[in-house]
């Protein structure tokens, strides 16, 4: 009997061990809006904030003291012991038509207008 019971709580112990309770599960954490270079080739120098709203939609951060500076925030963390990756798309208006883009995305051509 006492074999038995020995036996039974290896196997269970065994059975167990590849439970989640042990090796917890986090899935990825992704926040922003994800900017595929597709939507990239749609901004164009001169387009109104409405338009780039349309397309983009809401600046994740509009600086008060910066109000012609739209920053759009992605981050991505796969695991909760991984590191946290982030990418930012930097748009610049004057007279409320788009000026400069910068940040990590890089835009299919370079994004000026000087006057």
């Amino acid at each position: 009997m006492k074999k038995q019971l020995v036996f039974l709580a290896a196997c269970g112990t065994l059975l167990l061990s590849g439970c989640s309770i042990f090796t917890p599960y986090t899935p990825p954490i992704q926040q922003g809006k994800i900017i595929s270079q597709d939507i990239m080739k749609q901004i164009k120098p001169g387009m109104t904030k409405e338009q780039i709203k349309y397309i983009l939609g809401t600046p994740d951060v509009i600086d008060p003291f910066a109000q012609d500076q739209w920053n759009y925030i992605y981050s991505l963390q796969n695991s909760f012991d991984a590191p946290r990756s982030e990418k930012q798309l930097i748009l610049t208006f004057k007279d409320n038509k788009l000026t400069q883009v910068s940040g990590d995305y890089s835009p299919p051509e370079t994004v000026y207008i000087s006057k």
